[in-house]
């Protein structure tokens, strides 16, 4: 049939075809109604649908508002994406995303409590060792590592 409808809505997608066209019920012919309707879906924009749904219902179809929007949806487009458009999320939406804070919960100045769960140290490359001075403490005379702020170095040799 070319189009997404599931085969189980078929007859209501025919109908809905029918009623759009506004053919006599003894007259009318469902697929040819439905050919007609993918060539002018422009007709299918009057059709009660809710009127529809409620008949489905009291049928002992359940609600079916949904389904028959969507069959009118697809026979209005077929195969397109009736979805909204991506976007990135902004700064904000994506904080919100990944911490589940808000502006009102997590603000400047908020203490918060934290664990570190884990410290790593790189070994510096030969050219920030060149680049490095080690500072000595007057009060102590000991030296201090620039890299990892160790303070207890007696001799500059040892940092």
């Amino acid at each position: 049939d070319g189009s997404r409808v599931h085969p189980e809505t078929y007859e209501w997608a025919r109908k809905m075809a029918v009623d759009a066209l506004e053919y006599e019920d003894e007259d009318a012919n469902p697929a040819g109604a439905l050919e007609e309707i993918l060539e002018a879906p422009e007709r299918l924009k009057d059709l009660d649908l809710d009127a529809f749904a409620e008949e489905l219902e009291r049928q002992g179809f359940g609600n079916k508002s949904i389904t028959l929007y969507d069959i009118r949806a697809e026979l209005n487009s077929r195969y397109k994406d009736l979805r909204v458009s991506y976007r990135s999320p902004t700064a904000e939406e994506l904080f919100d995303m990944l911490t589940k804070e808000s502006p009102e919960s997590f603000f400047v100045g908020k203490m918060v409590l934290a664990t570190v769960i884990g410290i790593t140290h790189r070994k510096p490359q030969r050219e920030m060792l060149d680049q490095a001075n080690p500072v000595r403490n007057d009060e102590t005379g000991l030296w201090e590592c620039p890299f990892c702020h160790k303070n207890d170095f007696p001799e500059l040799s040892e940092v």
